[in-house]
């Protein structure tokens, strides 16, 4: 890192773009999130590398534009909602104990209107359209589409109006973009995640 200047230490987790190498290949030159810009050891890189598959709680990117990840470790929760819950639904039973035996990662944020977009314009997908919204119960509208959600959005937004059929195709297309294996979650790892240790209504407790 002759005259550049180095990267001091990068908090767990944090996300860094790899812009540059020296001839030697002993230094990387990295941009942070927040925008900074420096030198860090290849040794160094490789060992964060390493710790994707064995650091729960690291969070990754498979490439620049890919989803933000987080590696959840394996583990057992009671999933399911108790019948005396306030709000509970129909489906949300019985109360039962689920095991996860590997670690997986799952999406840190909801898609994005601006992912999505760079998804259908690199695929030429066509996605189905139109959504269900609730306005004093569910309704149909097939005019909307996730280009036209019925509500402002930006492209850091998620992104609403998607079918189940759009969501496969759009797992199925990071996959071969980046060689990794994307599926949608689970109903028992999604609910793990959202859990997060918990058994209350929601995470942070018993209030909504």
């Amino acid at each position: 890192a002759r005259g550049g200047k180095r990267i001091g230490p990068i908090p767990t987790g944090e996300s860094v773009q790899v812009t540059g190498q020296t001839t030697d290949g002993q230094w990387f030159l990295v941009r942070m999130s927040d925008g900074r810009e420096g030198y860090v050891r290849q040794t160094l890189l490789n060992r964060a590398a390493a710790a994707i598959a064995e650091g729960p709680g690291t969070v990754f990117q498979d490439c620049e534009d890919c989803p933000e990840m987080v590696v959840l470790a394996a583990g057992e929760f009671i999933m399911g909602s108790p019948q005396v819950e306030v709000g509970r639904e129909a489906d949300e039973g019985p109360v039962h104990r689920r095991v996860l035996r590997a670690e997986f990662a799952l999406g840190r944020y909801e898609v994005t209107v601006g992912q999505f977009r760079e998804f259908v314009e690199a695929s030429a997908y066509v996605p189905i359209g139109g959504c269900s919204y609730f306005k004093g119960g569910w309704k149909r509208d097939d005019t909307r589409d996730w280009e036209n959600p019925g509500f402002q959005q930006g492209d850091n937004n998620p992104v609403g109006c998607v079918s189940m059929e759009d969501a496969q195709v759009f797992v199925r297309w990071l996959s071969r973009k980046t060689g990794k294996k994307y599926y949608l979650p689970s109903e028992a790892e999604w609910e793990f995640a959202a859990r997060a240790g918990t058994t209350t209504p929601a995470h942070w407790g018993a209030s909504t």
